[in-house]
């Protein structure tokens, strides 16, 4: 069979279009958004006052939603989402806030495109990241359990046991008469 229509199917693209398609073109365009943002970060990054103002504004967040439930990652990363968009409320106990600065200290560092506060003590001399400053927002990266809100002693003496406190009791459910210490063992019909 014969085509009907021998003609050249390529059509001719102009320069832009074939730079926005090549694979320099969007390598180039990219540079270009992520220097836009690096210059936009430089420009927008928060000031001491308020890194401090609003991390502190975010541990006692921290400190009175604790509920003693151990949390997970995914707890975690809500509750920050959370503490990013909300302030304290009026019920807060400032006892709890001077507790944290009894054993704990906040560090502030600025950065060229991001700002960064560290809370340091004895669980984490070196620090630990608990704010990221940028684009003029504070997002919190804290947990309770990197807070140390009282210190007591482990040990007693010499050669004693680790003191260890037990916080769960069990319920009393009542006697079942059906079952008796080692029922299982021997005759299944007891």
């Amino acid at each position: 069979m014969y085509q009907s229509d021998r003609g050249n199917y390529r059509t001719k693209d102009s320069v832009s279009q074939e730079f926005f398609h090549s694979c320099l073109g969007r390598i180039i365009i990219v540079a270009g958004v992520c220097c836009v943002l690096l210059i936009v970060a430089m420009f927008t990054v928060p000031d001491e006052e308020t890194m401090m103002v609003e991390t502190i504004d975010n541990v006692c967040q921290c400190i009175q939603s604790n509920d003693s439930i151990k949390e997970d990652k995914v707890d975690n990363w809500v509750s920050n989402v959370g503490y990013t968009f909300t302030h304290v409320d009026s019920t807060f106990n400032d006892a709890d806030l001077e507790m944290f600065y009894k054993y704990n200290r906040i560090e502030q560092h600025r950065h060229a495109f991001y700002a960064t506060t560290y809370v340091l003590n004895n669980i984490h001399p070196e620090g630990k990241c608990v704010g990221l400053g940028m684009f003029g927002i504070v997002i919190p990266t804290l947990s309770y359990k990197d807070f140390l809100m009282y210190v007591g002693k482990m040990r007693g003496n010499y050669n004693e046991r680790i003191i260890q406190e037990n916080f769960y009791e069990e319920p009393y459910t009542g006697e079942n008469p059906n079952v008796k210490e080692y029922h299982y063992e021997g005759d299944l019909t007891q």
